[in-house]
């Protein structure tokens, strides 16, 4: 995709089909007059025969080629001669590296993927002035706004489980143990994806900060030096906005580490509550079937006494008093032990 301020959007699916289009990229890239309208040239998915021809028509460094051709997976901002190299990481197409050269006179964008670009930023473009900074100010931004829904879902999941914890049942013990161990790898994913942004906008700021307080190269009038000066120092306040964002999604994974922090001494307390209280009901239990073998097992030795092929005490008397008085005595014994057992305030 290539656009400018003259010509609006024009696609095309290689360089050759751009060429067609009545676009010449060679002049266009040895082109140093910076009073001419600035151009953007996206590329999608760039052969590595594409790659090095626009690195020769716009003279950039090997090593930018080569982090491009190797898709460099590190946020960074590096200056090279008479541009700028930024790297930076999106969301939204599975964390794919979008890589920015930003000239004096244009913007050369490099994806894989079918991530398109345009769709969100020129709108914006329409109605800025021409200058490099503004069109990767906004490609910056559109990257930056993805991390939002991001950091919203996971917000409201961690709340979720935070309130989930007080009254989650036995069996959902192990599913949100499951559900924090995924929330803090997500938390993780999101610091680091979200932590290098917020070095490469400082430094950009500061480049075109530094840059709006100098004369740039070429032969320029007053009259362009300083608006050349007032358009850096505007786009510096646009990147301390996205910096604002970015610090507020670090706030944001800091805070949601934190309720998780708080939900897992709050899911162990709960576990350990519940540990204690079937320990508890076990020992009552344990104690119950003692007592209950206190009383039943004298009896039934006394009753297996009385059972041998002996001659007992009272065997020849022919009444049943003898039972009787085996009977009471049985009965007197567990209303001792029970009363004992209730004297101790075991049952």
């Amino acid at each position: 995709m290539f656009y400018s301020s003259q010509t609006g959007e024009i696609h095309a699916s290689n360089l050759q089909k751009l060429a067609c289009n009545q676009v010449k990229l060679e002049e266009l890239a040895k082109d140093n007059d910076t009073t001419r309208p600035c151009f953007w040239l996206d590329v999608s998915q760039a052969t590595e025969r594409e790659l090095h021809k626009l690195g020769e028509m716009f003279d950039l460094h090997p090593l930018t080629l080569e982090d491009i051709e190797q898709k460099c997976s590190r946020d960074k901002i590096d200056r090279f001669g008479d541009y700028l190299f930024i790297s930076d990481e999106e969301v939204s197409q599975g964390h794919s590296q979008i890589f920015i050269i930003m000239k004096r006179n244009c913007v050369l964008t490099f994806h894989s993927g079918s991530i398109d670009m345009s769709s969100e930023s020129d709108d914006p473009l329409a109605k800025l002035v021409d200058y490099p900074a503004y069109i990767v100010y906004a490609i910056l931004d559109q990257v930056t706004d993805q991390l939002s829904p991001e950091i919203a879902e996971l917000e409201q999941q961690v709340d979720a489980i935070d309130e989930l914890v007080l009254i989650l049942t036995h069996a959902e013990h192990e599913s949100v143990l499951q559900q924090m161990g995924e929330q803090r790898r997500r938390i993780l994913q999101t610091w680091h994806l979200t932590q290098p942004k917020i070095e490469v906008i400082a430094l950009l700021a500061k480049l075109l900060s530094n840059d709006s307080r100098t004369t740039l190269q070429g032969s320029r009038s007053a009259i362009l030096q300083q608006m050349s000066g007032f358009l850096a120092a505007e786009v510096v306040q646009y990147l301390g906005d996205v910096h604002e964002h970015l610090l507020a999604g670090i706030d944001a994974c800091a805070r949601a580490e934190t309720v998780l922090a708080r939900s897992h001494s709050n899911y162990l307390a709960k576990i350990s509550l519940e540990l204690s209280r079937a320990t508890y009901d076990a020992n009552s239990i344990t104690e119950r079937w003692t007592m209950l073998g206190m009383i039943v097992v004298p009896i039934n030795i006394l009753t297996s006494f009385l059972g041998v092929n002996l001659k007992i005490p009272g065997q020849d008397r022919d009444d049943t008093l003898n039972f009787f008085v085996v009977l009471a005595c049985m009965l007197i014994y567990a209303g001792v032990t029970l009363a004992f057992w209730r004297w101790r305030r075991i049952v």
